[in-house]
This record gives C-alpha cells, sequence and structure tokens, in this order.
C-alpha cells in the first residue's frame, strides 16, 4: 500500500501558490522583483493540483479494477460529489456577489449571462472564451477537470504502461500546438485579451500537464526493474528540447515544463517524505484545498471591500512592499483556512459520504 501524505502536501503546496499569485494582484505597491517572480509563477500550483489529479484518479482506478465490474460508474459519481456540492455554492453565491456587490477583482471578466450561468453548472464553460471563467474565479480549472474526468476512462484502458504514458505526453504536446495555431488562426472571438486568456485556461492547452500525472503513476507504481521507455521516444523529448534551446521556439510550454518539473518533485517525495515539503501544515491545507481554492476568493473580495489590502503607507522599498503583501498573505491564509475548514466539514465531508452511500446501493442491487 502506498503512502499518500506526499500526495495531500503536494496539493497544499498548490494552494499557498495559488493564494500568493491572487494575494499579488491586491494592492498598489512595486513589488521587488524577486518577490515578484515567485508570487506570479505561484499560479503554478494550478498544474500542481492537475499532475496530482491525474495521478489520483490512476491510481484509485488500478486499486479498484480487480474489485468491482464497473468501476467507471462509481468513479463519475465519486467525482461528481467531490467537485460539484462546493462548486454549485459557489456558482450561487458568485452570481449574487456580482449582482449586489460588484466586481473588485483586478482583471473584470465578461458580463454575466444566463448562457454562461447555465453552462458552468453543466461544467462546460471551458469551451467558450465568454464563459471559461466568468462566473465563479477561478472556475476555468473546474471545467477543464471535468472534462477530463470523461476522458479518464478510455485513457485507463488504453495507457498501460510507462511508455505508452511518455508517447501519451508527446501525443498532447503535439495536440496542444496544432489546436492552439487553428484558434489563433480562427479565433473563438475578436477581442485579442480574451482569446489569449482562453487559449491558455482551456484543455488542449492543460492536457500535456494531467499526461505528466498520467506518467507519475507509472513512475511511483511500477518497480524500477520495469521501467521500460523507448529509446526513440526519449530522442523525441531531447530533439524538441534541443530544438527549443536553439531555435529559441516554444514546444515545451512553460507550463509544461513546471509539470515536469512537479513529476520528479512528486516521484522524489514518494521515496522520502521530507519535512520541509511533507508536513502536519501542508497535509491538512491539502485535505481542504478545493475549499480553499474557491474561498480565497471570497476572502480577497472582502478584504478589498473593507480595505484591508494595504496596513503601511508605501514608498516603494523593499520593508514596506513587502510587509504590505506578507500581513495581507497571513490574513488571507488564516481567513481562507478558517472558511475552508468549516465548509471541508460541512459540505464536503458529508456529501462525499453521499456518494459512497450511493454507490454501494446501487452495488447491492446490481
Amino acid at each position: 500500500m502506498l503512502k499518500l501524505g506526499y500526495i495531500d502536501a503536494l496539493r497544499g503546496w498548490a494552494v499557498i501558490g495559488v493564494l500568493l499569485v491572487h494575494c499579488l494582484g491586491y494592492g498598489n505597491e512595486i513589488y521587488p522583483s524577486i518577490l515578484n517572480d515567485i508570487a506570479e509563477n505561484g499560479g503554478r500550483g494550478v498544474q500542481l493540483f492537475f499532475i496530482v489529479s491525474a495521478f489520483t484518479l490512476f491510481l484509485s482506478l488500478s486499486r479498484r479494477n480487480d474489485k468491482n465490474t464497473n468501476i467507471y460508474r462509481g468513479f463519475f459519481i465519486r467525482r461528481f460529489f467531490r467537485i460539484a456540492p462546493m462548486f454549485y455554492l459557489a456558482i450561487i453565491y458568485f452570481t449574487i456577489e456580482r449582482y449586489f456587490w460588484g466586481v473588485l477583482t483586478p482583471d473584470i471578466p465578461p458580463e454575466l449571462t444566463s448562457s454562461s450561468i447555465i453552462s458552468t453548472f453543466f461544467f462546460v464553460h471551458g469551451f467558450n472564451p465568454y464563459w471559461i471563467n466568468t462566473v465563479v474565479p477561478g472556475g476555468w480549472t473546474i471545467s477543464v477537470e471535468m472534462v477530463f474526468y470523461c476522458l479518464v476512462p478510455f485513457l485507463f484502458m488504453k495507457i498501460k504502461n510507462m511508455n505508452q504514458a511518455s508517447i501519451f505526453i508527446l501525443i498532447t504536446i503535439l495536440l496542444q500546438h496544432v489546436i492552439t495555431n487553428l484558434l489563433k488562426v480562427y479565433p473563438f472571438t475578436d477581442d485579442p485579451t480574451l482569446n489569449q486568456h482562453f487559449l491558455y485556461y482551456y484543455l488542449p492547452n492543460q492536457l500535456p500537464v494531467f499526461a505528466c500525472g498520467i506518467f507519475m503513476f507509472f513512475l511511483i507504481t511500477v518497480p524500477k526493474k520495469e521501467w521500460s521507455i523507448s529509446p526513440y521516444v526519449i530522442v523525441l523529448f531531447a530533439l524538441g528540447a534541443l530544438l527549443q534551446i536553439t531555435t529559441g521556439r516554444e514546444l515545451y510550454s512553460n507550463h509544461v515544463i513546471y509539470g515536469i518539473a512537479f513529476v520528479f518533485l512528486g516521484y522524489a517525495l514518494s521515496l522520502k517524505e521530507i519535512k520541509l515539503f511533507v508536513n502536519p501544515i501542508t497535509r491538512y491545507l491539502g485535505k481542504i484545498s478545493f475549499s480553499m481554492y474557491l474561498m480565497h476568493f471570497v476572502v480577497l473580495h472582502w478584504m478589498a471591500k473593507w480595505n484591508l489590502l494595504n496596513f503601511v503607507e508605501s514608498s516603494g522599498s523593499f520593508l514596506t512592499s513587502n510587509l504590505n503583501f506578507g500581513i495581507r498573505f497571513v490574513i488571507l491564509l488564516f481567513m481562507s483556512v478558517l472558511l475552508s475548514s468549516i465548509s471541508y466539514r460541512c459540505i464536503e465531508k458529508p456529501f462525499l459520504e453521499l456518494g459512497r452511500k450511493i454507490i454501494r446501493r446501487i452495488e447491492s442491487t446490481v
């Protein structure tokens, strides 16, 4: 049985990164370059979430494969009750917030419409640049996740070893570039900023990261003596890297490179749960990370509403900029953990148990 404390911890670090980048977007300071670079790239926590998601989904299906003749029915029920209750609550809250209190986020999304709300309710908002991130802040990740869930049964049946997982990474990178270049020529919208955001958010651009998570599943679960990757596959990876270095053309996108790095981090922590990364705090943050992902937007809204963003007069110095950011982040983290602990116990856990009961009831009648 694999020890999965490091998986919870990775989720914990992922949500810390997301909080960092969104905390950076508030306030009016000019931050020191090192703080700016670190916090801005905290957004790659989303890719870490995707890596962990693909890994755990394959792990879960592999454990149930011999126990249940219809593992996919239970898979979709579990996924729905894992995501939908909190997300539906977020749809209701942010719709009310938008109409009654306005939008205080730095990047104002398009206007709410009945189409964007309905599409978000059915998790298909990721197919339209006007819907993908309009209703729930950061809601694009939920659509990408849910659509990926629909692909998982097919991928689980087709990808059976490390070599096939490696090939799948290459295929997804090829698809990423082909589809993205087509949508640059034939965009869904005439708004260049909206189209640029969509081309980053949408599933084909994130699919190589999920593919890295599938590779991590085989890297961690398959004994070393059974590791096998075709030399031709390795050559293709190497040629791609050399071509990118030589020509400056982006074959491996920045977020995909982060994904590859996260695979190595996950593998290292599976061998030894280093306390700096895997500890009771990061593991707990990982357990409540889904609630935190949604709740921290609520906290930031009300911090902005109540002028709790800057606490000392900013002189543009290293000290005052860091001090304002540090205080804001501590408040954001504390309030997000507090609210998320409540929602995790009162909403997430009860609905997860409800999903299990439904699965047991269905299985007992079959």
